[in-house]
C-alpha cells in the first residue's frame, strides 16, 4: 500500500477540522486477499504514522462481515501496533451483533476508543450475508430496538465523541433534509429519556 496516496486526503481532512479517521478489515465477499495478522498489524501502524503527521487518530471499526471480527480482534491489532493515536471505533451494531453486553466495555482501556456510533437494531440477527445490508441500510433509531443503550451509555468514557448513525429502511425515500430532522428528533427524545431513567448496573454475563 502506497500510504503517501492517503496523505492529501488526510491534510484537507486536518485542514477542515478532523480529529479522526477509520479504518476497516477486508470483507469476506468475492475473491478478497486477506493479509496475516502481522502484515494488518504493520500497515494499519505505518497508516497511524501517516495520519500522526497531521494530528488525527486512526479508529478501528470491527465488523462480523470482515477480518476484524470483534472488539477483541481490533484491540488486539490496535496493542500490537502500539501507536498512541490508534483506538477501536465502537459502532454499538456490531458491537452487539458480535454478541458482546455492556459490562465488556469494562474491559476496553478508556483511551482505547476513539469514539462511539449510536444506533439500535431489531434483537434477531440477520444471516451472515445480510450483515452488511443492515449496516447500511436497515438501522433503527435510537432506542427503537433491542440494543441496551441505556446501560452502554453509563458505562461509556465520560466525554467521549459519539456519532449517530440511523440509515432507517422505511426513510429510505426522505430527503437529506428529512432524514437529518428525523435522525435529530429522534435522538434528542432518546438523551432527554436517558437522562431522566433511573440507573441499572450492568451485570457481567457468564
Amino acid at each position: 500500500t502506497d500510504m503517501e496516496r492517503f496523505r492529501p486526503a488526510l491534510e484537507l481532512g486536518a485542514e477542515l477540522g478532523a480529529t479522526h479517521i477509520s479504518s476497516i478489515g477486508t470483507e469476506f465477499a468475492g475473491n478478497a486477499t486477506f493479509l496475516s495478522r502481522e502484515q494488518r498489524t504493520d500497515l494499519f501502524g505505518r497508516l497511524c504514522d501517516e495520519a500522526a503527521q497531521f494530528g488525527l487518530t486512526v479508529g478501528v471499526e470491527f465488523m462480523m462481515y470482515r477480518d476484524i471480527q470483534t472488539w477483541r480482534d481490533a484491540l488486539q491489532m490496535i496493542e500490537a501496533a502500539g501507536r498512541a493515536n490508534a483506538g477501536l471505533i465502537l459502532d454499538v451494531l456490531h458491537f452487539f451483533r458480535a454478541g458482546a453486553a455492556p459490562f465488556d466495555l469494562l474491559q476496553i482501556p478508556a483511551e482505547r476508543i476513539a469514539y462511539a456510533q449510536l444506533s439500535d437494531c431489531v434483537a434477531a440477527s440477520p444471516p451472515p450475508e445480510k450483515l452488511a445490508a443492515e449496516a447500511r441500510g436497515s438501522r433503527l433509531h435510537l432506542g427503537e430496538g433491542a440494543i441496551p443503550l441505556q446501560q452502554m451509555l453509563d458505562l461509556l468514557p465520560a466525554g467521549l465523541q459519539l456519532v449517530i448513525e440511523t440509515p432507517v429502511a422505511t426513510e429510505a425515500g426522505f430527503s437529506t433534509l428529512e432524514r437529518a430532522k428525523s435522525a435529530a428528533k429522534h435522538t434528542t427524545d432518546f438523551f432527554q429519556a436517558h437522562a431522566c431513567a433511573p440507573r441499572v448496573p450492568a451485570a457481567p454475563h457468564p
